[in-house]
């Protein structure tokens, strides 16, 4: 998918998603820094199904925010277009702050011009092998989008 460009009628011109992948865990620390392992993968082996395969993901905006909130949604739909159980639903609602941590697994960091957001995925269960689709929104004015594919496969046992 392109990047989004989306007008601000405030003076700022635009808003884009520099970057969205998936990670084996990711954190953004109080100096607004983020520290990532085992990231940017498309393809996992599992040696079962079900599955809980932990993971974040990790997005950064560049440009000033196009609204005072910014509302993050996530779908991730299965092998077969299934959506998830629960999957569309907003994921955090950022206004500018400092670098926080949530309980809730989402961590975020906003300054006046890139605003850094992971959601960890702690209990995400993968039902079966195949293709998911995890689709990334971001409303304000307008709406950017992202998807990330990752192919799961079953790794024989032999």
């Amino acid at each position: 998918m392109a990047v989004g460009r989306v007008p601000n009628p405030v003076g700022v011109s635009w808003m884009e998603i520099a970057y969205a992948y998936l990670a084996r865990a990711a954190e953004v620390n109080p100096d607004g820094t983020l520290s990532v392992l085992g990231a940017d993968f498309h393809i996992i082996r599992l040696p079962r199904f079900p599955h809980l395969c932990p993971m974040a993901l990790v997005v950064r905006l560049v440009g000033t925010p196009v609204s005072d909130e910014l509302t993050f949604e996530l779908e991730i739909v299965g092998p077969g277009g299934i959506a998830m159980p629960s999957t569309l639903t907003p994921i955090a609602t950022i206004t500018p702050s400092e670098a926080r941590n949530d309980p809730k697994g989402v961590s975020e960091t906003v300054t006046r011009d890139t605003t850094s957001l992971i959601v960890n995925l702690r209990s995400l269960v993968l039902p079966a092998p195949g293709e998911y689709q995890f689709q990334i929104r971001m409303t304000g004015v307008a709406v950017l989008e992202r998807r990330i594919a990752l192919l799961v496969q079953e790794v024989s046992r032999g």
